[in-house]
């Protein structure tokens, strides 16, 4: 295996790794938020699975949650980016 092939499979693991903590903060994020407005509508974890479902689907489009949009965005976008210069580069 030369060295470019570690490098990118190194940087991929990387990209990877941010991804992913990303995602998963936003997740909890929302689960956090859900479980506040089911709380105060008096549901309980299944019946309130609408409430999940608006706020899964506000992380969308609301501006409170602009930031973490942008943030997997990019980290998504990095990751198709070095999965194309995989295989332009090594192939």
């Amino acid at each position: 295996m030369s060295n470019a092939h570690i490098a990118i499979l190194i940087l991929m693991g990387l990209a990877f790794i941010v991804w992913a903590v990303l995602w998963f903060r936003a997740l909890f994020k929302l689960k956090r938020i859900a479980d506040q407005r089911r709380q105060e509508a008096g549901r309980g974890y299944f019946s309130g699975m609408g409430v999940t479902f608006l706020v899964f689907a506000e992380f969308l489009t609301a501006p409170e949650h602009r930031k973490d949009r942008n943030r997997v965005g990019i980290a998504t976008g990095a990751v198709f980016a070095i999965i194309i210069l995989q295989l332009v580069m090594l192939h």
